[in-house]
């Protein structure tokens, strides 16, 4: 939107409006209002002939001594001149012939078809009326000519000179910008006054004029649109008021037409009075041009805006700028006016719009006293003009627009301030505090203050106002507001001092701006010390939830945040905040804390004791590896200079069970009540797993442990109900803890056994199942019942007798035995035919090379086991049953025959009740077992063994001779046989 002056309008002269009731007819639009002017412009017209124009544009005529009035065009500089058109010269008034100006005819006569011979000094008509003719350069009315005015492009810029044109070949005639405005509003008047309404054919006659586009012809003159352009280019300004005035010849009334009495016409330019009946009669069109101020208008047109103005009491007053903005295609006109109390260059009644979008800045001021401090106020109004409407909010239906000036007379204003309190501070930390800058009152009594930063640097105690790229301005709208005042302490203690502010005013003319400045006070501490450790600093932990099978209970572990004092003590470091954590890891969502949710209202004091304690949660859902960082946030207490401290980390593990396979060496820690039943069971090759928690496992699936790896029970029970390995591989080694136990329900390969001490390890019964260990060990008090099944020990030896007790296996064996009772520490038996004082069956040990006949590297079936001649063989048989094959036969008497003479031990040998001799005890065991014993224990089970005692009844002493009999007659045969 191009912005625009006013050209050379002028805000109308008084003295020369018309008389109020002059244009009552002027109703309606386009040829209506027309042909009102008309009859208004052609009503009390006196016409005056050609001669007498040389008088009325001049200064009158003394050739014949008497002065007669004139004056048309006088040059309101120099009474004796009067203003040429086109050049504006400034020329001697009196007329000397023509020799220095001539009368133009704006409409060249010879386009209203007249010759010079019928203009005669005497003629009277359309060619002597005085809106027609002006002075003129005899030169530059000669070379203007009978050209038209033009031509006008609305992308163009037609100059300020005048001369000729050329446009496709045709030759138009530019005014000059001094002259435009007036000859366009007197070409619409000729074609107004000497207008026939009655009829339609304009343009016909001389009397009956039109003014159209393009190149002008008889009695139609042009070009219509650079009039148009011009007339709203240029508008009227007092010089044209005045000459249509004196024209008209009268100053108040029309009986002695005082200005003019000699040559007045008796009527008036229309287009000159009221600009805008120029769109209305000759534009062509409604009339899209619409007037608003501030933002925007409202959809009727209408639109207000405020402008301020401030002075100093018994000052002043200045002035401030607001914009007119037109917008629409259409030009228009418009009325400025103003209360009484406003001052401004900018007003006046029918000011033209140009075409287009225009933007009119003005100034606007009051005149009211300023003696007193107080709100003034004065209004200016906006009236489009124009008679036609394109719309509702244009042209005509254009609602008036309103500016509001404001006008503050203030007196100096005071600002205080508040202390700006720092309390406990942290030193060694840019920390700020605020200060509350206030003043009383409001902009109708006092000036504006703008406080901005600190007037000098900090000082000794490191204070400093901090500046602003904006300041504080106190008005009527804000009349409080804060400020920051910046620190950074060296040293603990006390601190108070002063500062001052940089304080501007509003620049008034008398303005007397007061100094402004804040007290401050502070105590510095110390930062505070966060710790997960009490006295010595420590950054992080780590927590191991272990394996935890999903859906089990979710694992907890506590974890407490310290406050650690500073070297200056426990009164001189700040609390602690703790703000939250944050979990990032793989376990996000299954591991939580209550970091925020625990945390007290009020900080962590510093101290040697005490700290706040969390709970870090594990709450398995999906399977597999989970960790998760617990990140703290910390902080000093809430207090200025107070700042995040270094966090601390938490770390927690654990690894979801969705399947039991277990990737990697770590622990499952199973609570009161729990027990997982695991379906396949995988402990994979090097990975140590370690059975934690009084609950318990159920392995019940098929096992596919790895190599090395290994399982320790250190608590509960852990119930094996398939094979750890295989004939082909034994893996896995256990290892059971107290107060842990381990239940074998099925046969086991194992890498290797081992039961801690106090630890206890059972085997099912149900004679089916053999414990293969490659490596055998127990502790202290720790037993092994195998029931009623039997065991492989691998390149291990049976173990022999030291002269007071067995070694090895067999001494393990020994130490359960326990004198026939079988409670006692190491391998035992629960059957109750071993037990309660029955004798029936034992436990037996022996090398598997005696038994089987091996070399140590020989193998050999034995229980469905291959065994070397190295392997330890255990088994729970009939006492006597010296060959571990599950009956008691010749072949056992044959080995307790055979050694019952040496010093032999062991139970290959006979020695049944594990003394370390072969005696009498031993018959009397083998002996009495060998009528009681049933099928082969190998594939006895425990029910059919029942009933049977191990000492016969008297009455079966007889046969017991002769069982022993039989014996040593088989052993005495054998004993031959070996010779």
């Amino acid at each position: 939107m191009a912005a625009s002056a006013r050209a050379d309008y002028e805000a109308p002269n008084a003295a020369y409006a018309p008389p109020t009731a002059y244009y009552n007819a002027a109703s309606g639009t386009g040829f209506t209002l027309r042909t009102n002017l008309h009859n208004i412009v052609s009503a009390n017209f006196t016409s005056r002939s050609y001669g007498d124009s040389r008088y009325a544009m001049g200064t009158g005529d003394t050739s014949n001594g008497v002065f007669t009035s004139g004056n048309e065009f006088l040059d309101p500089n120099n009474s004796s001149n009067i203003l040429l058109v086109y050049n504006r010269a400034s020329v001697d008034g009196q007329w000397d012939n023509g020799i220095t100006w001539n009368r133009e005819h704006v409409w060249p006569k010879n386009l209203l078809n007249l010759t010079s011979s019928q203009v005669s000094n005497t003629y009277k008509g359309v060619a002597s009326d005085a809106f027609e003719l002006r002075p003129a350069n005899p030169t530059i009315n000669s070379t203007r000519g009978d050209n038209g005015y033009g031509f006008y492009l609305s992308n163009s810029n037609p100059g300020t000179t005048y001369g000729l044109n050329s446009n496709n070949g045709t030759q138009y005639w530019n005014p000059g910008a001094a002259d435009r405005g007036e000859v366009s509003r007197a070409i619409f008047y000729m074609a107004t006054r000497w207008l026939d309404p009655l009829n339609a054919s304009r343009g016909t006659s001389n009397t009956n004029l039109e003014i159209v586009n393009g190149v002008p012809s008889d009695y139609n003159f042009g070009d219509l649109n650079s009039l148009l352009h011009w007339n709203y280019m240029h508008g009227v300004d007092n010089y044209e008021r005045r000459y249509n005035q004196y024209i008209y010849g009268s100053s108040g009334n029309l009986t002695d037409h005082a200005l003019n009495h000699d040559y007045y016409q008796g009527n008036r330019n229309p287009f000159i009075d009221h600009p805008e009946y120029v769109w209305a009669v000759f534009g062509g069109g409604n009339n899209n041009a619409q007037i608003h101020v501030g933002g925007s208008a409202a959809s009727d047109g209408s639109s207000a805006t405020t402008v301020n103005l401030r002075v100093m009491k018994n000052g002043t007053w200045g002035t401030t700028n607001t914009s007119v903005v037109k917008t629409g295609a259409n030009p228009t006109t418009y009325d400025l006016t103003g209360t009484s109390n406003v001052v401004s260059a900018a007003l006046g009644v029918g000011q033209p719009f140009d075409y287009n979008g225009v933007t009119r800045s003005i100034a606007v001021g009051l005149n009211d006293s300023t003696a007193t401090t107080g709100l003034k106020t004065g209004t200016l109004t906006v009236n489009n003009t124009d008679l036609t409407t394109g719309g509702a909010g244009l042209g005509s239906a254009d609602a008036n627009d309103t500016i509001t000036v404001n006008g503050q007379v203030v007196d100096n204003r005071v600002v205080n301030t508040t202390t700006a309190n720092f309390g406990r501070v942290v030193i060694g930390a840019n920390v700020t505090t605020g200060t509350t800058l206030s003043s009383p009152g409001d902009d109708d009594h006092n000036t504006r203050v703008t406080v901005n930063g600190n007037a000098s640097a900090s000082d000794s105690n490191g204070v400093f106002i901090v500046g602003a790229t904006s300041g504080m301005t106190f008005n009527g709208t804000f009349t409080s507001g804060g400020r920051t005042v910046q620190a950074n302490f060296a040293t603990t203690g006390g601190k108070v001092g002063s500062r001052s502010f940089n304080v501007s005013g509003e620049g008034l003319t008398g303005e007397n701006v007061q100094p402004v400045s804040v007290g401050y006070s502070a105590t510095a501490v110390d930062h505070a010390q966060p710790s997960l450790a009490v006295g010595t600093p420590q950054a992080s932990q780590s927590v191991d939830f272990g394996y935890v099978p999903v859906g089990f209970a979710a694992r907890t572990a506590g974890f407490t945040v310290y406050n650690n004092p500073s070297s200056s003590g426990e009164t001189l470091t700040a609390g602690l905040d703790v703000d939250g954590s944050t979990i990032t890891g793989a376990g996000v969502g299954e591991m939580t804390d209550n970091v925020v949710a625990s945390n007290p209202a009020s900080p962590l004091a510093a101290g040697t004791s005490g700290g706040w304690t969390y709970t870090a949660t594990f709450t398995p859902a999906i399977g597999g590896d989970k960790t998760a960082t617990h990140t703290i946030a910390v902080s000093d207490e809430n207090i200025p200079g107070g700042v995040a401290r270094p966090s601390l980390g938490f770390t927690t593990a654990g690894y979801a069970l969705a399947s039991a396979a277990f990737p990697a060496s770590g622990f499952i820690d199973l609570y009161t009540g729990e027990t997982y039943s695991t379906g396949a069971f995988e402990i994979q090759a090097g990975v140590a797993l370690e059975k934690r928690g009084v609950g318990t496992i159920n392995i019940t699936g098929p096992q596919n442990n790895g190599a090395n790896s290994s399982l320790t029970i250190n608590n509960g029970a852990v119930n094996f109900g398939t094979d750890a390995g295989s004939a082909l591989a034994s893996p896995l080694s256990v290892t059971v803890g107290a107060p842990g136990a381990a239940s074998f329900a099925s046969t086991q390969h194992l890498n290797n056994l081992q039961i801690n001490a106090g630890a206890n390890a059972s085997v099912t019964a149900g004679n089916d199942k053999t414990i293969v260990a490659n490596q055998f060990a127990m502790g202290s008090g720790a037993r092994l019942d195998i029931s009623d099944n039997r065991m492989v020990v691998r390149n291990t030896a049976a173990g022999s007798f030291s002269g007071s007790s067995y070694a090895g296996v067999a001494g393990l064996v020994a130490s359960g035995y326990n004198t026939g009772n079988w409670d006692g520490p190491g391998i035992i038996t629960s059957q109750s035919n071993a037990t309660g004082g029955n004798t029936l069956t034992a436990i037996g040990v022996a090398a598997a090379s005696d038994v089987l006949g091996l070399g140590p590297t020989d193998t050999a079936a034995w229980e469905g086991e291959t065994v070397t001649g190295s392997d330890a063989l255990v088994k729970y048989t009939y006492a006597g049953d010296a060959n571990l094959d599950g009956a008691i036969t010749g072949d056992d008497y044959f080995q307790i025959d055979s050694a019952a003479s040496t010093s032999l031990s062991g139970w290959f040998n006979g020695d049944f009740n594990y003394d370390g001799v072969i005696n009498g005890d031993d018959y009397f065991l083998i002996d009495g077992n060998f009528p009681a014993q049933g099928p082969p224990v190998a594939i006895l089970t425990p029910s059919s063994l029942g009933g049977v005692v191990s000492v016969p009844e008297p009455a079966a002493i007889g046969v017991m001779f002769a069982v022993a009999g039989t014996s040593l007659l088989r052993r005495r045969r054998r004993e031959r046989r070996a010779a």
